[in-house]
């Protein structure tokens, strides 16, 4: 399974010589994913329990995904 990185802060391990420009350009030119942490996720889930605005089988679905993602 891929790994997220947080590529600003990769980019500040390097400083000005070439081959760290080059790494630089690599990592900004590398696929990017939209990403959502895993208390985002929680803080959702307890907001539509909380409001009564999730049904039974969605919360069930939001927490087997909050597992998976909290377990890595």
């Amino acid at each position: 399974m891929p790994r997220l990185i947080d590529a600003e802060e990769l980019e500040l391990q390097f400083d000005v010589s070439d081959e760290d420009i080059i790494a630089k350009e690599i990592i900004r030119n590398a696929p990017t994913v939209d990403a959502v942490p895993v208390s985002e996720l929680l803080n959702l889930r307890d907001e539509l329990y909380e409001k009564d605005q999730i049904t039974m089988c969605g919360l069930e679905k939001l927490n087997q995904l909050i597992a998976v993602y909290s377990s890595q």
